[in-house]
């Protein structure tokens, strides 16, 4: 599931909680939330370094397509 549906789950679940409480609730789902986002940036950028890398050295003939 996506991160704004776990957002509305988690509203509803705060929905009995007192205004100050359903408050931190909010910024705790948001920094969990920019967390996610941060990681899976993460990821794409150490994905896409190594598809470069990898592209770089078969340019080079280091790769494994290199026969020995």
């Amino acid at each position: 599931r996506g991160g704004l549906a776990r957002q509305a789950d988690l509203v509803r679940v705060a929905a009995p909680l007192s205004l100050q409480n359903r408050r931190s609730l909010n910024s705790v789902v948001m920094k969990i939330l920019i967390i996610e986002d941060e990681a899976k940036t993460a990821c794409l950028e150490t994905a896409t370094g190594r598809r470069l890398r990898s592209g770089a050295m078969a340019a080079l003939g280091l790769g494994k397509e290199r026969a020995v």
